[in-house]
């Protein structure tokens, strides 16, 4: 077999990376060896051989040795960057740093683009509330009797191209970091004119008695980060220098694209049944407010340290002990290994849920490919639809597509209190991320692991009916976000099989071999802390061609949370073919539960994997499918070393299974001979 060649593999990929340059940045992201996490950057920047006048500087600021995934730590990672690099300088020095043995990965940092289509603002309804069952969710509360669902304890973070913060739909709804607030008086923010209720007649701005230029929470122990960041931060600044207002600052008139962010922050929590502009699927919820983008970009918007925004936003939740929910409407093409272990991180480190888009196709056509970070496997990945939730074949579709929503003529708010519907994949991801906040407002117990499986497999699969292209097939997810029955369903139980005993019917080796029939029975677990399963049917059943099975549905009456059953009477028989190889072949069970119970009824598909062996022909010394005297005579020569053992299957004629040969065996196989 022809081996391969690393190193050509390597090449190849980054030639096709420098072909897509396009779509990367003129940066590099090294990450060195973890013994190295006590050295300074002074230090780290001289294992390395770079030009001096590249700037080296800390990925992601407020990474600390708390911070990393396996033996990933995110502190170690750099960015190298250069305004003179091109093609070829990048392809050069990645080669040079991937041989340095210092280094753990380097890799060509991203460019992420936003995911959105603006079309012309106009007013319109927001037929997609209806859609996803919002008005009969509200019915789980009595709102005109003053019973709201309760988002006090849920921090939602639109990573985006920044907030208009003042927004009169957005603004009673601002986090206030109140760890900031330095003259003690509830409030980073206020109205520098008179107050009409909650309406300030005059402009919103940051206390200024709370901007002391002291950077009061320091919850990443170091003081020079995210000084004053009152309600949350502006990683970029104008033209790359971060400050504390998150609002693009734009001259009139501006490209409409800058109205990204304060559209998705709309969609995420805008102020509801406040008697202004439109609602949003969590009712309500503290935004912090993030901008990745520079003005000085003009039309030509990419998100700069989503990253590092992402893990500010998760360790800065988790130290408030708030449920943190982020929303990035927006991707790049490329796999990093780094931006993985960042969202690992943010999600078992700091607990934080991340809603993504899934991508806008490409010129308008729909493409069959993942995009990052939604593509992560901690991130819910989000595809949009149409009216009637028709798939208009303009965005992504793909195997990791988590769930779909409506994502087209989406009306949210838009920069200097204004109104605009916008089409795309970004506005179907904060109507799920903010979905999860009316999720958690009304199963206030729910862990982040229920959150996410309750959002995700009780949305409707009937969008498979209506869509029913065969390429579509699994590729949007498990189906249309359905608020009412997240809420209505009970939690679903979170169920494995196990093998309890196994038995070979009339066999006399004890191994399971092709051709043999074994009978086994089961063991079924229900995890602590998830929901109770009743009515429980469970149907084994096998995909391969050469398997079959005998065995009646398994009816179990009730299996509580962190309950577990031996079902010891109810056997399942299966049989091998004779041709099989050997392998590992897997037994599937297909379980329904609490088909009575409210909401969608749970379902699942588990298995248990079987090992066989080929068919083995006892006494068949010389493998030629038949047992004759050439079998005893061999088996002789080899107890008196005069044939070499390996050149034969010698185990074929240990039939008496003591893991010896010896006169014994020869006796056996002549009696095998003389019988069969």
């Amino acid at each position: 077999m022809k081996k391969i060649n690393i190193k050509s593999i390597i090449h190849f990929w980054i030639f096709i990376l420098v072909i897509h340059f396009n779509l990367f940045g003129k940066n590099l992201l090294v990450q060195f060896q973890p013994d190295y996490k006590n050295k300074n950057i002074n230090e780290l920047r001289e294992l390395i051989s770079i030009p001096s006048d590249y700037q080296f500087q800390k990925w992601i600021p407020c990474s600390t040795s708390d911070d990393f995934i396996n033996q990933s730590y995110l502190q170690l990672i750099y960015r190298i960057s250069s305004p003179k690099l091109n093609s070829n300088q990048i392809q050069t020095l990645l080669i040079q740093l991937r041989q340095n043995s210092h280094i753990r990965i380097v890799e060509i940092e991203n460019i992420h683009q936003i995911h959105f289509t603006p079309n012309d603002p106009e007013y319109s309804n927001q037929w997609y509330l209806d859609q996803i069952n919002y008005p009969e969710a509200l019915n789980q509360w009595n709102i005109p009797n003053g019973i709201t669902p309760q988002t006090d304890n849920i921090l939602f973070v639109p990573i985006d191209t920044g907030v208009d913060w003042t927004h009169s739909d957005l603004i009673t709804n601002i986090w206030q970091n109140l760890d900031e607030d330095a003259d003690n008086d509830g409030r980073t923010i206020e109205c520098d004119g008179s107050m009409s209720g909650n309406m300030c007649n005059g402009n919103w701005i940051l206390d200024p008695d709370d901007l002391n230029g002291i950077d009061d929470d320091d919850w990443d122990l170091n003081p020079e980060t995210y000084i004053d960041d009152l309600i949350g931060w502006d990683f970029v600044g104008d033209s790359g220098i971060a400050d504390n207002n998150p609002k693009p600052i734009l001259n009139e008139p501006f490209f409409s694209g800058w109205n990204h962010g304060t559209h998705v922050a709309g969609l995420l929590t805008a102020s509801t049944n406040n008697e202004i502009g439109i609602s949003s699927a969590t009712f309500n919820g503290n935004l912090m407010a993030i901008k990745c983008t520079k003005e000085s970009d003009g039309n030509t918007l990419t998100i700069n340290e989503g990253f590092s925004a992402i893990l500010y936003a998760s360790k800065k939740g988790y130290y408030s002990n708030l449920k943190t929910i982020i929303n990035t409407s927006w991707g790049g093409e490329f796999y990093s290994n780094l931006e993985n272990d960042v969202i690992l991180v943010a999600t078992e480190s700091y607990d934080a849920i991340i809603v993504a888009s899934a991508g806008n196709g490409q010129n308008n056509m729909q493409i069959n490919a993942p995009t990052y970070p939604a593509s992560y496997d901690p991130v819910i990945s989000v595809a949009p639809l149409g009216v009637n939730d028709i798939w208009n074949n303009w965005a992504n579709y793909h195997h990791t597509i988590d769930i779909s929503t409506p994502g087209e003529n989406i009306f949210s708010t838009i920069i200097n209190n204004q109104y605009a519907n916008f089409t795309g994949s970004s506005q179907a991801s904060p109507i799920v991320a903010s979905s999860i906040g009316l999720l958690s407002s009304f199963h206030p117990e729910y862990q982040t692991e229920q959150l996410i499986k309750m959002i995700i497999e009780t949305s409707n699969a009937n969008i498979y009916q209506i869509n029913s292209q065969e390429y579509l097939q699994g590729n949007l997810g498990y189906g249309r976000l359905d608020i009412e029955s997240a809420l209505i369903t009970p939690l679903f139980p979170e169920l494995s099989i196990s093998l309890n005993t196994i038995n070979i019917i009339n066999d006399f080796d004890g191994i399971a071999s092709a051709g043999d029939t074994i009978e086994i029975t089961i063991n079924i677990q229900n995890s602590v802390f998830w929901g109770n399963a009743d009515s429980i049917i469970i149907s084994p059943f096998v995909t391969h061609p050469e398997i079959t099975i005998d065995s009646n549905e398994i009816l179990i009456p009730q299996l509580n949370s962190g309950e577990s059953i031996s079902l010891s009477n109810n056997t399942i028989m299966i049989n091998y073919s004779p041709s099989m190889t050997s392998g590992i072949y897997y037994l599937y069970f297909n379980v329904n539960a609490n088909q009575h119970l409210p909401g969608i009824p749970f379902e699942t598909i588990l298995s248990i994997p079987l090992f066989i062996y080929d068919f083995i022909y006892y006494g068949d010394v010389n493998e030629d499918q038949r047992i004759d005297i050439m079998d005893a005579l061999i088996t002789q020569e080899i107890i008196f070393d005069n044939l070499p053992a390996e050149a034969y299957s010698w185990s074929n004629a240990n039939l008496n299974f003591d893991d010896s040969l010896n006169i014994i065996d020869v006796i056996l196989i002549i009696n095998k001979i003389l019988t069969d």
